[in-house]
């Protein structure tokens, strides 16, 4: 199943997430057939934005730089690989080559005072959103050189205000396009976002404003402990910087190829604030270098062929600390720890696990595909063959601290209770 929009400017939404959310079949936090976030692909002019820590899509893109946007939830292409649950495809606007354009968003959010029972502070600024695109000619030399570049910043205040009180997305992007020969294009491209704001869990920022189910508000310590996890919350900032490179050339009428390279580099610095030090922590590093070659051939007016191939080389710099008094009775049950001390393990006392490794996997990925049509119906027939080098981490150093419970008192309490059965006989 695919839908598309091909005009986004008549919707009233600001973000690229609230523009795929309103497809059908879609759920808050980009669900796509009950999968998550990092199940879903989100493809932006042919590039896989996806940050190699989580698995998840980059979506803070400016919202005035997008042309038209495909949502597609079955069916997928065998040459878009990794995908589960959806595959999200962006496509950005071209600039002019003969004059300038520009498009500005602005929108102030009004303080608010929510009507979820219990004791909610009003908030009195809910933020705002900026977004700018510019773009227009460079020179009529190199092909018609002409630029697209775009700012956006999106602010959103915390309903329960633990570490920091706002979220803060902000995003840069630049697009230049020169057509060297009539069959011959070159697009450079470039992305920086920052996500700063509270954490609770490593890599991620929470999500900010009212939540999509906002069942349980009534209960103060679902939102203390379940909600926002006062034990664990810190502060994040998040770093994304992409760098890409196309090149499209048409052979003749019916053949084309293109080739693609970029570069990724995710940073993040998870932090405990001042009033609670005890809490997670994470200074990793993920770099991804890809490159991709596509061609494509039109057989005839029913028939089309396309096939290509793909490497893929990443550099993980992982240093990351997680403490949860909470977590320790989920993440123990089934473990070894488990298995060694059984009964002995204190659930309820802090856990900590730090992890510190580094590794370069190595990926390739080759496709061949059909496109067939017959009396307005379509096939596609495709096959994909993927291989992984795992190359060993330099340094792994895991580890989980456990409090052990002392035989001793269960002695005790078995001993008392051997008394109170003789008392109770005679």
């Amino acid at each position: 199943m695919c839908s598309s929009d091909l005009n986004l400017e008549n919707l009233p939404i600001a973000t690229i997430e609230d523009a795929v959310r309103l497809q059908a079949g879609v759920e808050p936090n980009m669900t796509i057939r009950g999968g998550n976030i990092n199940s879903t692909s989100f493809i932006v002019d042919g590039i896989n934005l996806r940050e190699g820590r989580t698995n998840g899509p980059i979506t803070g893109l400016s919202y005035t730089a997008v042309e038209q946007k495909q949502v597609q939830t079955s069916g997928f292409d065998a040459a878009y690989g990794n995908v589960r649950s959806g595959l999200v495809q962006i496509i950005t606007k071209d600039p002019p080559k003969d004059h300038f354009s520009a498009d500005l968003f602005i929108r102030n959010r009004s303080g608010q005072r929510l009507n979820f029972p219990g004791k909610w502070k009003p908030i009195n600024d809910a933020g705002h959103d900026i977004d700018l695109t510019i773009g227009g000619p460079l020179s009529q030399r190199f092909g018609n050189l002409r630029f697209l570049t775009s700012y956006r910043n999106n602010i959103i205040p915390y309903l329960e205000q633990f570490g920091e009180d706002l979220r803060q997305d902000e995003t840069f992007q630049f697009k230049l396009i020169s057509n060297i020969k009539p069959d011959l294009k070159l697009t450079l491209s470039g992305l920086f976002t920052n996500q700063k704001g509270t954490a609770d869990s490593i890599s991620t920022v929470m999500e900010a404003g009212i939540p999509a189910y906002p069942w349980g508000f009534e209960n103060d310590f679902f939102r203390t402990e379940g909600l926002f996890k006062n034990a664990s919350i810190g502060l994040s900032d998040i770093n994304h910087s992409m760098f890409a490179g196309k090149l499209s050339r048409t052979l003749n009428a019916s053949t084309f190829y293109e080739m693609k390279m970029h570069y990724l580099r995710s940073d993040y610095f998870l932090r405990p604030n001042i009033d609670n030090i005890i809490k997670d922590r994470d200074t990793s590093s993920v770099s991804i270098i890809s490159g991709r070659f596509d061609i494509t051939k039109q057989i005839n007016s029913s028939t089309q062929l396309k096939a290509g191939f793909e490497y893929i080389y990443s550099n993980y710099d992982i240093s990351s600390e997680f403490n949860d008094a909470v977590d320790t009775r989920v993440m123990a049950i089934g473990s070894i720890s488990n298995l060694l001390f059984g009964e002995n393990i204190d659930y309820e006392s802090p856990y900590r696990l730090h992890e510190s490794w580094t590794a370069t996997p190595q990926q390739g990925a080759a496709y061949i595909q059909g496109k067939f049509t017959f009396n307005q119906m379509v096939m596609k027939l495709g096959a994909d063959r993927k291989s992984t080098r795992l190359n060993s981490s330099h340094a792994l150093i895991s580890y989980a601290v456990f409090c052990l419970k002392k035989k001793k008192k269960k002695k005790q309490t078995k001993h008392k209770k051997k008394k109170k059965r003789k008392k109770m006989m005679y």
